[in-house]
């Protein structure tokens, strides 16, 4: 009997393990729902090496199947394992089942196919989220302004880095934001929605809001008192935002 307890301890800590092994493959492959076996505490196995390996090879074969849930006690799994076995009649099998244990896991993160680093679209996206932007919206103004090129200026010297910061507004933003180098990506990115909030607070129209940015306030008063509604540079940048699709993992 004391052996049989034995055996039952060793043979549920087991279980557990390989239970945290399996949740652990399954949240690194980002799947939401988990497969676990349950042993119950009244039968043992005689070979715990090869109950342990039918185990695994079971789990693996349950963990595949999303659209059933399984809750067969031990016949269909003793019939797995005693198909597999020489001498079925000296074998006492757990009577075993398996459950289904729903989880919470956050999905991978999807990234743009954009020549940015992982690192500098969650910057974006953490941003976006604090100034309540699309992240589509600030990528197209990227690939407007500077094409992704990092530590780009324009040609007469004036606008710096991604989203080409003007230095009229340099200091105003160290100011505020705290900003050191207008040519770091994160930083750069950081006063560019700054001023993208400001402006579109204070117009409350997306197109003007991107005609300020790009032309300034006084030179999109001139356009919108001449009539101009849109420019290129918005209409690019609706376009661009329909373009960009997720990268494939």
């Amino acid at each position: 009997m004391d052996k049989v307890k034995s055996n039952i301890i060793k043979s549920t800590i087991k279980a557990f393990i390989l239970f945290i092994f399996a949740a652990s493959a399954m949240i690194w492959l980002g799947y939401s729902t988990i497969y676990t076996l349950v042993a119950a505490s009244s039968i043992v196995t005689a070979n715990e090496n090869y109950e342990v390996k039918q185990i695994v090879d079971f789990m693996k074969y349950q963990i595949n199947i999303e659209d059933e849930i399984y809750l067969a006690d031990s016949p269909y799994i003793i019939n797995f394992i005693e198909s597999k076995h020489e001498n079925n009649s000296e074998i006492e099998f757990y009577n075993l089942s398996i459950s289904k244990i729903e989880v919470d896991i956050p999905e991978k993160p999807k990234y743009y196919d954009v020549p940015l680093s992982d690192e500098i679209q969650d910057t974006i996206f953490k941003l976006c989220e604090e100034y309540d932007f699309e992240p589509v919206l600030i990528l197209a103004m990227i690939k407007k302004e500077s094409w992704f090129v990092i530590d780009v200026k324009s040609a007469d010297g004036k606008c710096y880095g991604l989203m080409q910061i003007h230095i009229i507004n340099h200091n105003r933003l160290r100011e505020i934001l705290g900003i050191t180098d207008f040519l770091n990506p994160k930083q750069n990115i950081h006063a560019g929605i700054f001023m993208m909030r400001e402006l579109l607070d204070k117009y409350e129209d997306l197109t003007i809001a991107l005609m300020s940015y790009n032309a300034g306030e006084t030179g999109m008063r001139r356009q919108v008192n001449r009539g101009i509604t849109s420019t290129h540079y918005t209409r690019k940048i609706f376009e661009y935002m329909n373009e960009f699709k997720f990268r494939e993992n």
